[in-house]
């Protein structure tokens, strides 16, 4: 499986470009619809993985759905009617266009190679998306830090619960977080507070 990541839109949020015998599949496409489109060029996009329904993971996935033809998927819990639950509101930003998911996933579900954790806590919709030793997190765990809890739908003991069920993984699972560096469980689990506070 190659992996390439591409910093996206105001806040940096890392979409993932992952090509996986032969097929192309692109997670949280969050702006920049014009770039990742040159990225994936007259290859064919299977699917959208979404996350979560926050504006800075979904702004280009429209764009590039009309682009590709590819499918959208996302939690079942997902809002992407709605622009407070995205986030719109609480940042001050316009231009809401709602999203149709073609797929709408519940925890444990299975697309191709791929499996869908529902971990919520940053939002109720959060998704971890698995793939043999590599975890796309999301917004739900970060190197050193967990996604905010404090936008609406956030809920800190929900997230701490999230935390736990990801500290079982395989050790030398590789984290492809929303943003920031990459990393693995087992530093997580040895140098992260919040993982740490989420298995006590």
């Amino acid at each position: 499986m190659k992996t390439d990541v591409f910093h996206v839109g105001v806040v940096g949020t890392n979409a993932y470009l992952i090509e996986d015998g032969g097929d192309l599949y692109l997670i949280d496409p969050g702006d920049n619809a014009g770039m990742l489109l040159d990225r994936i060029g007259d290859r064919k996009l299977k699917y959208i993985f979404l996350t979560h329904g926050h504006f800075d993971h979904i702004l280009a996935a429209n764009e590039i759905k009309e682009n590709t033809g590819a499918l959208i998927v996302a939690s079942e819990f997902a809002k992407l009617d709605d622009a407070d639950a995205c986030g719109f509101s609480s940042f001050g930003i316009g231009g809401f266009k709602p999203i149709v998911a073609d797929i709408k996933v519940q925890n444990g579900d299975k697309i191709d190679g791929f499996t869908f954790m529902h971990t919520p806590g940053h939002t109720p919709c959060s998704l971890c998306i698995k793939n043999g030793d590599t975890l796309f997190s999301g917004d739900t765990l970060f190197a050193g830090s967990c996604g905010r809890c404090d936008l609406p739908g956030g809920d800190f003991n929900t997230i701490l619960k999230s935390l736990l069920r990801l500290s079982k993984l395989y050790g030398e699972t590789k984290v492809y977080p929303g943003h920031g560096m990459a990393t693995t469980i087992d530093r997580e689990v040895r140098n992260n507070p919040y993982m740490y506070e989420a298995m006590r």
